[in-house]
């Protein structure tokens, strides 16, 4: 995992543009090259390694073959998708998602789904079932948590451990969307994407009542990756969550 630099040598990818803060990106900081200046890109920092960001490819073009759009990262002047903790992207403008649109992609995100069945594990990281079984993975490290709180977790991951696994987006929300003026939705942020139970993705798009069962699996997970990076986020879930 690469340590990474407090500003992007923009340079690197050839662009020699001011950059502005963007809004969003709570774990990462996301800047933008300013209005009028060509390219228009995106710069955000990473805390994955090289290994976790190449393996991105191959989800990123299963969502293209699914009909999402997916700002594809574009290489350094060396040939890299990451220099000194920052990867680069196009700048893709386009209409917010709500809430209320989120049933739209459910089709869509089936077909992701899918479509990326036989990717491997990312590196670096484990599902919720993989979990079950060893502490880290991920933004996750269990070792650093309450063990009640660790039991918890897990009986509530072993809970829907037998339904299906696969490649999952993982931080679906209408932050993460956008409509082209097509009318094509926008898929951004791969940057929790891993190999996990797809109940993960498909309870954010549900129009139905949601079991408790994936409700507290899903909360669970919320509260692992949280727990070290939004201590009081990962607490307030964790007070709700298993009272």
């Amino acid at each position: 995992m690469s340590t990474g630099a407090p500003f992007p040598d923009t340079n690197l990818w050839g662009i020699h543009a001011p950059v502005i803060a963007l809004a969003g990106g709570h774990r990462n900081t996301v800047l933008r090259t300013e209005p009028g200046w060509s390219p228009a890109v995106v710069f955000k920092s990473t805390r994955r390694s090289l290994e976790a960001l190449s393996w991105l490819a191959a989800p990123q073009a299963a969502a293209r073959k699914a009909g999402f759009f997916v700002p594809e990262l574009l290489l350094s002047e060396r040939g890299q998708v990451m220099e000194h903790g920052w990867t680069c992207e196009p700048f893709v403008e386009g209409s917010p998602f709500s809430r209320s649109d989120m049933p739209e992609i459910a089709a869509m995100l089936a077909r992701f789904h899918s479509e990326a069945a036989n990717i491997a594990q990312r590196p670096g990281f484990a599902s919720s079932r993989e979990l079950l079984k060893r502490d880290k993975g991920g933004d996750v490290d269990l070792s650093l948590m309450p063990d009640a709180l660790v039991r918890r977790c897990r009986s509530a991951w072993a809970a829907v451990e037998n339904d299906s696994v696969g490649v999952i987006h993982a931080d679906l929300s209408p932050s993460n969307l956008m409509h082209l003026p097509t009318g094509q939705p926008v898929l951004l942020d791969w940057d929790e994407t891993r190999v996990d139970n797809r109940i993960f993705d498909s309870v954010q798009v549900a129009t139905g009542p949601i079991a408790q069962d994936v409700q507290q699996a899903t909360c669970a997970w919320e509260i692992t990756c949280s727990w070290h990076l939004e201590p009081e986020r990962a607490r307030r879930l964790a007070a709700r969550c298993f009272p």
